[in-house]
């Protein structure tokens, strides 16, 4: 499953607000070519900070 369809799932099943938070404004950050503050992945979960890892690693392979 990618990063975009967890954080779907993630949202619609009610997971942590403040973690969900971080993923959305890193989603967003992405796709509108924003800035995003990195240091904030460091206060969210190693399950939510897999998945921002994943919407990175998406992101970086559809520039290339």
């Amino acid at each position: 499953m990618n990063a975009a369809k967890k954080i779907r799932r993630f949202i619609e099943e009610g997971h942590d607000p403040q973690q969900m938070q971080v993923l959305k404004e890193l989603a967003t950050a992405l796709e509108m070519g924003r800035s995003f503050d990195l240091s904030l992945l460091y206060d969210i979960d190693m399950r939510y900070f897999d998945v921002a890892i994943d919407l990175l690693k998406c992101r970086s392979s559809d520039l290339i």
